[in-house]
């Protein structure tokens, strides 16, 4: 079943940050009532296919000629302040140099004498080129039966035909327990579920894609873990008292690129998060992009 998106990301406060378009929508965090008041951004709040050496202006207020030199403008984390054009109106900086494709990063600060610290009068994001990630609205949804709902047909088609929902997952609780271990679960309902996720997927407009629980006693654990395995074709068993490391790494050692979602469970202690081979285990960090 192939999906195609030109990216597909979850990297949440990011994008918030990136699409949050309202340009008054600017913390300011000074006791100072004299600090600048930010009028407008250019380029503004994640705007997308800018020229390689845009011109940068921040327009304020409430700002005289004996604060200017409080404030400092830095572009991807550079100080380009002695490089700007600065008055009582704006501050505006045209790069030396081409950026590089992607995402660039803009801040103001100002020094707070009230305070005696610097504040960021406001930091944003814009891209360069065209977008090597975009934005896309869904859910992961988590069995439908035990939420009492309509039927997983019916919700991917619900969600196909909504405005501003491109992506569905859907796993389901399958009944694994008279199935050998480390084999694939040949399964009707999964099969049911794979079906309802073909019909409704759209190159480029939307995707469904199917996931199971997956259940497994760790070595030296009172609790199951339990796991959302998503885009998945092939449900599978692997047997119990493996270690985390191993179970990571039969997992990440499979033929599909799988995403995993932890579930809730009461004894967090058997998911060591940050210190247990994480960063060389993708389906725990990140969606893979879908080509």
């Amino acid at each position: 079943m192939k999906k195609k998106f030109s990216a597909f990301i979850l990297i949440l406060f990011m994008i918030f940050a990136i699409y949050n378009t309202n340009e008054s929508n600017i913390n300011v965090y000074s006791d100072d009532i004299n600090t600048p008041v930010i009028e407008k951004l250019i380029p503004h709040k994640g705007e997308q296919y800018i020229v390689s050496k845009p011109d940068i202006k921040i327009s304020y207020s409430n700002i005289n000629e004996s604060k200017l030199n409080n404030l400092k403008l830095y572009i991807n984390y550079e100080d380009v302040t002695k490089k700007s054009e600065i008055n009582t109106k704006y501050i505006y900086y045209k790069p030396e140099n081409r950026f590089k494709r992607g995402i660039q990063v803009a801040r103001l600060e100002y020094y707070d004498e009230f305070n005696k610290k610097n504040i960021i009068l406001s930091e944003w994001y814009f891209s360069v080129g065209a977008p090597l990630l975009n934005h896309y609205r869904g859910s992961f949804f988590d069995n439908t039966k035990s939420n009492s709902l309509i039927s997983a047909d019916e919700l991917i088609s619900i969600s196909r035909f909504s405005k501003n929902i491109n992506f569905i997952s859907i796993s389901e609780n399958i009944d694994s327990k008279n199935f050998k271990n480390n084999k694939n679960l040949d399964s009707k309902k999964y099969k049911k579920l794979m079906k309802a996720c073909d019909k409704y997927s759209v190159d480029g407009e939307f995707i469904s894609f199917p996931g199971f629980e997956f259940s497994t006693k760790l070595k030296n654990e009172k609790d199951f873990t339990k796991i959302n395995l998503l885009d998945c074709q092939h449900p599978f068993n692997l047997k119990d008292n493996l270690s985390l490391e191993i179970m990571y790494k039969e997992l990440f050692n499979r033929d599909e690129d799988l995403i995993g979602q932890f579930k809730y469970n009461k004894n967090y202690n058997n998911i060591d998060f940050f210190n247990t081979h994480l960063m060389e285990i993708k389906l725990f960090l990140y969606l893979k992009l879908k080509k």
